[in-house]
């Protein structure tokens, strides 16, 4: 239970660097929010509905979908795809990965299994990072941003690397105090 607030808390963080863009972008706007693991149960599927109820808050029709239920072409209609995956061994859909490595809308990646999208070169290069493993032990207890300490509720983090920083901004670092590394980045509407 602990381990669910944890994450929804990194899930509230995100979309609070995230939806003023969303508003400005789109008329009728809808979301598509996908998840790993079962479609009726289970951590992705819970903070991908927590996400939903959020999308809600600013007038988005949220669709939640387990990403193993993902047709291609999917996507497309939706102004905004969140992709949750909380699980570090899930695998995501090849047709998931092939859409949003085209993908020019605004799409965000909350967590886990973002190394299987930019492990395909052309996504890294058009991105300008790539995502390493996945680390639960790292010791990063803090998360800066806009000059704001703020606690991080657990130590686990993705492995993010800048490859071209005219790509790809930093929004927020997580941090040990001696040591830092990118937490949060956006490159055009990927985030």
């Amino acid at each position: 239970m602990l381990f669910a607030v944890r994450r929804c808390r990194q899930i509230i963080l995100i979309l609070g660097f995230l939806l003023p863009s969303l508003l400005l972008a789109a008329k009728q706007p809808a979301a598509l929010i996908l998840h790993d693991g079962p479609a009726n149960s289970g951590e992705g599927m819970i903070a991908a509905r927590e996400a939903a109820n959020l999308m809600g808050h600013f007038g988005y029709a949220a669709t939640v979908l387990a990403a193993d239920r993902y047709s291609a072409g999917q996507a497309a209609p939706f102004q905004a795809v969140f992709v949750v995956g909380m699980d570090d061994k899930s695998v995501i859909p090849a047709p998931l990965l092939a859409d949003l490595a085209r993908r020019e809308e605004t799409t965000c990646w909350i967590n886990q299994c973002l190394g299987q999208l930019t492990a395909n070169p052309a996504v890294a290069e058009r991105l300008g990072f790539t995502c390493g493993e996945s680390d639960d032990d790292t010791g990063l207890d803090t998360v800066k941003y806009r000059g704001f300490a703020l606690p991080k509720t657990d130590e686990g983090i993705n492995h993010l690397r800048i490859l071209d920083p005219k790509k790809t901004e930093v929004l927020a670092t997580a941090s040990t105090g001696k040591e830092s590394e990118p937490f949060v980045v956006r490159s055009g509407r990927f985030w």
